[in-house]
């Protein structure tokens, strides 16, 4: 319930207001002094101001809430907020610095706010993925026309592994896309091709690497009810602290069907043998070697360690990047 409770207020807010003719919006700045033109953009439309005493003011309409953008001196400064039929007070830091410091009359800034907020606080939850969904699908549910849903379905299949292929696309189909930006629907283009490749519900694609002994073994080789693929190195220091919590998982649930792969990237055989030994971790263990330019890396293209992918028994990825929590959620899920 508690989790769920901002996007409750966001989607109250989207069903009560009271629609207004056109928009207002004014603005000052902060800090500094200037006497110039000031520009308001959107996709489809241009306007200029004159500032006074620090002051600026645009009155326009708009048939939907779209993004919007102020500028000065042509596109070397500018600031994006959402353009909608409200009276929009804005504050800016200054004008060589058009940062928002402060907005109020916008309802879009609000749930924007709200949404990242519930992002930020709630992430290490163990079940955040599937809330995540469900407050998502009423978003865009009530919201189809409102470019606040393309972006936020944007940023979660760009900037997390939570949504599948299939259900980017299905969120896709669920918008206006008329009324969305042609940048976020870009995003969400290829965020699908991204994951269609190797996101979750993808297929794991094999390699042949080197175990312990030196001999080529393919990835194949180790399957599990739910099987942890984690990439790091023996100089990965972020790597050596999150092992023992692996280790942890992997003594709770190996017997429940759990079971662990870890490829390490890096060209050195001794080094690595070693922190196996020291860190005792007592699963399954191949070596790619060099490092971020091995295949394995390039394919599944990562670019820093530790980073693991999670499989199910048919070698269906589940999990992308998990942390040993949500790993144990994801566990008592897939028993």
């Amino acid at each position: 319930m508690k989790l769920n409770y901002i996007f409750v207020l966001v989607l109250l807010m989207a069903g009560c207001a009271k629609k207004q003719e056109g928009y207002t919006i004014t603005g000052n700045f902060l800090k500094g002094n200037y006497n110039g033109y000031i520009y308001l953009s959107t996709p489809h439309t241009k306007d200029s101001c004159l500032v006074q005493n620090n002051r600026f003011s645009f009155n326009g309409k708009t048939d939907f809430p779209i993004q919007g953008w102020l500028t000065i001196n042509g596109n070397d400064k500018l600031t994006f907020f959402y353009v909608e039929n409200s009276q929009i007070t804005l504050t800016l830091n200054a004008p060589t610095d058009l940062k928002v410091t402060s907005v109020t009359g916008s309802k879009s800034y609000v749930k924007q706010q709200h949404f990242q907020s519930f992002l930020d606080n709630n992430y290490t939850n163990a079940n955040f993925n599937s809330v995540v969904k469900d407050s998502l699908t009423q978003f865009i549910t009530r919201n189809p026309a409102h470019s606040l849903s393309g972006k936020f379905l944007a940023q979660i299949a760009s900037e997390s592994w939570i949504l599948s292929a299939e259900e980017v696309t299905h969120y896709k189909q669920m918008l206006d896309t008329t009324k969305q930006t042609g940048t976020d629907l870009f995003v969400i283009n290829q965020a699908i091709k991204k994951l269609t490749k190797f996101g979750i519900g993808s297929t794991f694609k094999e390699f042949d690497l080197y175990n312990t002994q030196n001999q080529t073994e393919s990835t194949a080789s180790v399957n599990a009810n739910v099987l942890l693929v984690d990439f790091w190195a023996s100089w990965c220091v972020p790597c050596r602290k999150q092992n023992p919590d692996w280790v942890k998982v992997y003594q709770k649930y190996h017997k429940k069907g759990f079971d662990a792969l870890s490829i390490s990237i890096q060209e050195e055989t001794e080094p690595w043998l070693q922190a196996i030994t020291k860190d005792n971790l007592t699963w399954h263990h191949l070596r790619s070697g060099e490092e971020f330019d091995s295949p394995i890396v390039l394919y599944y293209e990562f670019y820093s360690i530790p980073y693991n992918i999670v499989l199910d028994k048919n070698r269906k990825v589940i999990a992308v990047d998990i942390t040993p929590n949500k790993l144990e959620y994801l566990i008592n899920q897939n028993q």
